[in-house]
């Protein structure tokens, strides 16, 4: 479950920067000739517009009633979701849909499509989506479980009059273009779109997926293999699972490799080196994004009642615990973290980013370029001329980023 909502917040040691820093496309949504400003779903169809989610015709209409096929649903999930499950090659021959349904395979999300070209070309319907959504949030992608989760969560209130909200729901009943558009319209303004492709149901979607296509074979696919990394596939604690926990452990997730690209490529355009990407440090990065998603240090205040910012760590782990405040008091507190944690020698510094909508890596160092404190550490002007390594950490609600002025002892996961 997400946190509350409340203003984003940027911090850097040295700086705190308060304000909104909510995600927007700038561009003015399009206007179309059916939707009038009175229509139920106006504000969501004028949202998912201006995201780029979904587009009218070459007549300015919506077509709002009209349904959408499974595969343009497929196409709408993946460009809502993509910065955590990434892009579709396209297609050369064959379907359209092709690549898009190979990127979404990847994640075992519940379609039926994948091998049957005629499906794809059906209407999605209300239960695809209600599995869809409960299933990339982290909930069970069956049927039923599914219709409980949107009704839980205030997605849904339901669609006729029944006995059972299943009944209320009416899942057998075509998805509607209005419809799809506003169930994506209420996750987002629920803070929930983003991904924690970690904690996805693999093995339930697994079953799911076979139940949904009948002749989808498993060998050789890539949800497969992560299905059994999560430690549900085979009994939990078996040395396979160790195995596999020790093999996720010695790489980067997707996000964190791409803010660790990111950062270099801003570098190296700068006229500076990249800089390499420290085990160690990311241990760093990694246990303090874990620490401010689960307690949330910065809500607090000091003895003095100073705010906390987002340098702060909570009492709830293997470090000393620190409420960061705007006059750098105990800025030592948190510079020591690398040597608290792991066996790195030296000071670190921090870069830090929150968005209750998720950071996503492109949107977070743009944040931080439009930050001279922020901008000074990454491109190392003045005191921050020798910086040599990073780590990295992006999920939740929050991107870290430290840097330090020795090498790492424990190696790197990226080095230039």
């Amino acid at each position: 479950m997400m946190n509350k909502l409340k203003a984003k917040r940027m911090v850097m040691g040295g700086i705190l920067l308060t304000g909104l820093l909510l995600s927007s496309n700038t561009e003015a949504a399009e206007t179309f000739m059916d939707v009038r400003t009175d229509y139920w779903a106006e504000s969501a169809i004028e949202w998912g517009s201006q995201e780029e989610l979904i587009t009218g015709y070459d007549d300015h209409t919506f077509r709002p009633s009209e349904n959408l096929t499974e595969a343009q649903f497929a196409k709408v999930i993946l460009a809502y979701y993509g910065a955590d499950l990434g892009s579709a090659d396209e297609a050369s021959g064959g379907h359209w849909a092709d690549g898009i349904y190979e990127t979404l395979e990847n994640y075992a999300v519940p379609l039926q499509g994948y091998e049957n070209n005629t499906v794809r070309n059906e209407p999605a319907t209300r239960g695809t989506i209600a599995q869809v959504i409960a299933y990339l949030n982290g909930d069970s992608p069956k049927e039923d479980a599914a219709i409980d989760y949107l009704f839980e969560e205030g997605l849904t209130t339901g669609k006729v009059e029944g006995a059972t909200k299943q009944e209320q729901y009416a899942p057998e009943l075509g998805l509607s273009r209005a419809e799809a558009v506003t169930f994506l319209h209420r996750v987002d303004k629920q803070g929930r779109n983003y991904v924690d492709v970690d904690g996805l149901r693999y093995e339930e979607a697994y079953n799911e997926m076979q139940r949904l296509n009948d002749n989808l074979t498993v060998d050789d696919k890539p949800w497969k293999n992560e299905m059994d990394h999560t430690g549900e596939a085979d009994a939990i604690g078996s040395s396979k699972d160790n195995k596999a926990e020790e093999q996720t452990n010695e790489q980067l997730s997707s996000k964190e490799a791409e803010l660790a690209r990111l950062i270099n490529d801003y570098r190296t355009s700068s006229g500076l080196d990249p800089m390499p990407v420290s085990k160690s440090l990311t241990k760093v990065a990694r246990t303090h994004v874990e620490d401010s998603n689960q307690y949330v240090p910065e809500d607090g205040t000091d003895d003095r009642g100073m705010e906390c910012n987002l340098h702060s760590w909570s009492d709830n782990g293997s470090w000393s615990p620190v409420c960061y405040t705007g006059d750098h008091k105990y800025s030592e507190r948190m510079w020591e973290k690398p040597k608290e944690l792991t066996e790195y020698t030296g000071n670190g510094f921090e870069i830090s980013y929150m968005n209750t909508l998720g950071p996503k890596p492109a949107q977070t160092l743009e944040a931080w370029k439009n930050s001279p404190g922020h901008n000074t550490v990454i491109i190392g002007e003045d005191s921050w001329s020798d910086l040599k390594v990073m780590g990295v950490g992006i999920k939740g609600n929050y991107a870290h980023v430290w840097f330090g002025k020795k090498e790492d002892p424990a190696g790197y996961y990226m080095e230039p």
